[in-house]
């Protein structure tokens, strides 16, 4: 009966650093739950404005953008963590605030730097993520810096994104807008990309065209896909095989 007694006085102690344990883990379940719902809620409010911003191709008027990067800034300081997509909706956050006509040229640039940065940080955390990358050479083009990063940048995206449209457009709107400060790497990289997104459905092609427009660099994406199809003037008919004068009949 004492051995009985005994053992169960040994097991208690034991009993309560379990529960206590279970009691510590509850409460980090319960916390990191509620982190990550108001990191959500606030990520889901900023969406929703680049969202509407893309939808609608308007510049975000100040009290917009302002609601909308406090809410992408408090999704990432709700988050239990790092986390690479909230990083890179405040890049595109902060180029929308480059684009408004109401914000003075300096800080402007300064946008543009904090976008820069945002998306280095995002490319940090997850750098096989082609968009980011397309971000970032979109950053840097902004903001004139034809560097080594930008190169760097153009040739990641298409590396982890070869086959999404959604890439090949952004790296051919970016080349063709970049033209002139392009290696030829880039330019050739440029070109194949066009060719892909072209060839990938007539909204594509005419929201390519549309930006080759812009920069005048229609001539040249007709030169290079040589498909006859519109904008570009139609291929010439082959001429009727005629024998040559080696070939004819004695």
């Amino acid at each position: 009966m004492s051995s009985k007694s005994q053992k169960y006085a040994l097991a208690k102690p034991a009993q309560s650093i379990l529960c206590l344990l279970v009691i510590v883990l509850g409460l980090s379940i319960v916390v990191l739950g509620s982190r990550l719902f108001m990191a959500n809620l606030h990520q889901y409010r900023a969406s929703s404005f680049l969202s509407d911003w893309e939808e609608k191709r308007e510049v975000p008027s100040d009290q917009a953008w302002q609601v909308a990067q406090q809410a992408i800034e408090q999704a990432i300081a709700w988050y239990p963590g790092a986390n690479a997509a909230y990083y890179e909706q405040l890049g595109y956050m902060w180029q929308w605030r480059g684009y408004s006509p109401n914000t003075p040229l300096a800080n402007r640039e300064e946008s543009q730097q904090h976008a820069i940065a945002a998306f280095r940080q995002a490319l940090s955390i997850r750098p096989t993520w082609p968009y980011a990358w397309t971000g970032l050479a979109y950053g840097k083009m902004t903001a004139g810096e034809y560097d080594q990063e930008f190169r760097h940048a153009m040739l990641q995206a298409v590396h982890y994104g070869p086959t999404r449209i959604g890439i090949n457009r952004r790296v051919a709107e970016i080349g063709l807008i970049s033209w002139p400060y392009l290696d030829h790497t880039l330019q050739a990289l440029t070109l194949e990309q066009a060719g892909y997104t072209a060839r990938y459905g007539r909204s594509n092609r005419t929201q390519l065209f549309n930006i080759a427009a812009e920069v005048g660099r229609v001539e040249l994406l007709c030169d290079s896909l040589q498909d006859g199809f519109k904008p570009c003037a139609p291929l010439p008919e082959a001429d009727s095989a005629q024998p040559s004068p080696s070939t004819s009949v004695q």
